[in-house]
């Protein structure tokens, strides 16, 4: 799989804005960063190779998503919760289950979101 550099930011740093934040452009002679308007200090092309192969790992190894599916409530379940968030806001058996599925978050963790 060729480097996304645009992915490898993404991972990096979830809450930019392609085309906003940073730009991404391929001249025929591979891809580079065009733009970079944002608080976070410009990547090095050490570090987006560094962050692209953190998105290599995660992507072949995704186990975490099935372990997190195999314990989730049903989703009759998390439907139940969810609608009754919507009319009854207050609702316990709704904040049970999104503290449940935050624990199942928790304990498996999604490899592609990297710590600041």
């Amino acid at each position: 799989m060729r480097k996304n550099i645009a992915l490898a930011i993404l991972i990096r740093y979830p809450d930019l804005n392609p085309l906003e934040d940073f730009t991404v452009r391929d001249d025929g002679e591979g891809q580079y960063l065009d733009h970079w308007n944002n608080s976070y200090s410009k990547p090095s092309e050490a570090e987006l190779d560094e962050w692209w192969s953190h998105y290599l790992f995660a992507y072949q190894n995704n186990s975490y998503r099935e372990k997190r599916f195999a314990e989730y409530p049903p989703i009759e379940e998390q439907l139940d919760a969810i609608w009754k968030i919507l009319n009854l806001p207050k609702n316990s058996e709704a904040w049970f289950m999104k503290v449940r599925m935050n624990e199942i978050k928790e304990k498996h963790e999604n490899p592609l979101r990297m710590k600041k």
